[in-house]
């Protein structure tokens, strides 16, 4: 979220009724650690190790031609590569930034990420089976429809967005599945729509980090009120 947004309450209880009525709705929030497992595996693998096997193969492909090498390839591997080492669980990336060395590596990111994924997606197909046989595959299907919004899902996940991240600066940018991601600042921020907010050590739902937000954004505007400031420096 840009600075400026954060300033703005509506800003806070927006997104805290949009995260909680996806996430937990009858319906989704028995799903919804799996699916997070699920969708944010896939987004690293798809979109991370995609996009950063596409630097490099730019990168090897300018140079083979002779071409001047955009500088901005290697600072976009430099600075995301520990992101997915992280994720991956990774032992952290020793070699000397080599085409072969980045190229094997990411490939081994890879297959991790789809041995996982397929193994995640199981245990997903296992749950809805689970509930199917404990419920009946017709009150299942009533349960989703009485209580998952599609139109929210549209939203939370990103279904409209064109791409699934973008680099900016040389940092990856979730543009899609923000709802699933884990945020990598540990200070609050995270990208708009995220079901927690990290504080530290701290793993905060955002419904709960977001009610204290506005609470203090409360307790701040009655100290103004009541001391009459800004207006009292103004009026000097």
């Amino acid at each position: 979220m840009p600075l400026i947004g954060e300033i703005i309450p509506s800003r806070w209880s927006y997104e805290a009724l949009a995260v909680t009525s996806f996430t937990d709705n009858a319906y989704e929030a028995p799903l919804f650690k799996t699916d997070q497992e699920k969708y944010e595996t896939q987004f690293y693998n798809f979109g991370y190790v995609e996009e950063l096997q596409s630097q490099l193969e730019t990168m090897k492909d300018e140079q083979d031609k002779g071409k001047e090498v955009d500088p901005n390839h290697i600072k976009t591997i430099r600075t995301n590569l520990p992101v997915l080492t992280s994720f991956c669980g990774m032992a952290p990336y020793q070699g000397d930034y080599s085409y072969p060395s980045l190229r094997q590596y990411l490939k081994d990111a890879e297959h991790l990420l789809t041995e996982r994924s397929n193994a995640i997606s199981l245990k997903a197909d296992k749950h809805i089976s689970n509930m199917i046989r404990d419920m009946g595959k017709d009150a299942v299907l009533e349960l989703k429809r009485d209580n998952y919004n599609l139109k929210l899902e549209d939203c939370v996940v990103g279904a409209d967005q064109k791409k699934m991240l973008e680099v900016i600066d040389n940092h990856i940018v979730p543009r899609m599945q923000t709802v699933f991601l884990t945020p990598l600042n540990h200070w609050g921020r995270a990208p708009f729509y995220s079901s927690v907010k990290i504080l530290g050590d701290w793993h905060i739902k955002t419904l709960w980090f977001n009610m204290c937000v506005l609470l203090l954004m409360c307790f701040i505007l009655s100290i103004f009120l009541f001391t009459d400031w800004p207006g009292r420096a103004i009026r000097k």
